[in-house]
């Protein structure tokens, strides 16, 4: 499942993400912000920055593993106020 969108992320949000992972390859943080941030998309992120499309993909792959868990953290909490969250993985 992707819970992040390219090109509608705030970089601030990146960067509180990144430090959650081990990503710690510039190049692929930087590639991470092309592609989520400004919108660049996935095969042209990874030319920029010279890396492969293969060591994006697993930073994308990781970073969105990341940011599911971080929406099920949000949906419990919202749960104890009334609310009720559904994640897109429990929509059918």
């Amino acid at each position: 499942m992707k819970y992040l969108i390219p090109g509608g992320e705030p970089a601030e949000r990146m960067a509180l993400l990144l430090q959650l992972t081990r990503i710690d390859s510039v190049e692929v943080i930087e590639a991470l912000k092309h592609h989520y941030v400004d919108g660049i998309s996935a095969k042209n992120a990874a030319q920029v920055n010279g890396i492969t499309e293969s060591n994006l993909s697993r930073a994308i792959t990781r970073i969105n593993e990341v940011a599911e868990v971080i929406e099920k953290v949000k949906a419990i909490d919202w749960y104890k106020f009334g609310y009720k969250f559904v994640l897109p993985s429990e929509v059918a």
